[in-house]
């Protein structure tokens, strides 16, 4: 593919993917899609590089390069169509909403210029960080774990608690633990979307093979628990299987956490208490 061979060109945003950006002369040039991207040749596992190996000829140097995203946090291919409704960009054939390379890291729930939490609809209105207390705090969360403004402990314990809460711990197919955040986004004013997406067996592995509900259900999800074994908040601590909190306490106490891992240990012993008995005891 020599991109010096096109027509048109269309100007970048700094950061955007190259698949939008691709898309976009692909849509200014009316060219149907199948017939576009078998030319771009764009690889099905991870659509920002071509499936040969070879490099693309003449990219924009703004363009964002997905290295920058971590491969385990990175989307899956099908869910990368994330926007923010202030991003838009003049153009012949209307305002277009560029997907930035940053929104393809899982963890990332909102555009940081704009304080607007990012829709999988190109120029759906979201709200504002500011608009709920707890999602702004869970953003922040997010933001620093990013940017490993946390030790390492931390960084490991941020992680475990995203992949439980991002998993269907059943011995059956089905949603995932955090399923039922979805109802408290929705009240919150954060579309839940429609029917949950069902999931293997203690899958998946990755939070980025979740839908756009289901992955941000999954971070709050995480984030109440950390706040609760953090001493900050007990009473939002999520309804998780007994599983999935043994899981994560053996996890805590392989690399050293202790203290933590005997919290877990105290959670795991309330779920298999009489209900009556749960809230007799502390942490």
């Amino acid at each position: 593919m020599q991109l010096s061979d096109l027509p048109l060109q269309v100007d970048p945003v700094p950061g955007e993917i190259v698949h939008s950006w691709l898309d976009r002369i692909r849509h200014e040039l009316a060219l149907p899609e199948d017939h576009w991207w078998a030319w771009c040749g764009c690889s099905a596992t991870e659509p920002e590089r071509r499936a040969d190996g070879r490099n693309w000829v003449g990219l924009p140097v703004v363009l964002g390069r997905i290295a920058e995203v971590p491969p385990s946090w990175r989307i899956a291919p099908r869910f990368r169509s994330r926007y923010c409704p202030d991003c838009q960009v003049p153009s012949a054939g209307g305002a277009r909403h560029p997907i930035l390379v940053e929104w393809l890291d899982a963890r990332v729930i909102a555009c940081d210029r704009h304080r607007r939490l990012l829709s999988p609809m190109p120029g759906s209105v979201t709200l504002p960080l500011d608009a709920v207390a707890e999602i702004e705090s869970l953003h922040q969360w997010l933001r620093c774990w990013r940017r490993s403004d946390v030790d390492l402990n931390q960084l490991r314990l941020r992680r475990d608690l995203v992949l439980t809460a991002g998993r269907n711990w059943s011995v059956v197919s089905g949603g995932t633990i955090s399923s039922e955040l979805r109802w408290t986004l929705g009240q919150m004013g954060i579309p839940e979307g429609g029917r949950g997406l069902d999931y293997p067996a203690h899958g998946p592995a990755r939070l980025g093979e979740l839908g756009h509900p289901e992955r941000t259900a999954a971070l709050l999800g995480a984030y109440r628990a950390w706040r609760a074994l953090e001493g900050v908040e007990l009473e939002c601590l999520p309804r998780w299987p007994v599983s999935a909190w043994t899981w994560l306490g053996r996890r805590c106490r392989a690399r050293g956490q202790l203290s933590m891992a005997d919290r877990i240990d105290w959670i795991v012993r309330q779920f298999t208490l009489n209900p009556r008995q749960r809230h007799s005891g502390g942490m």
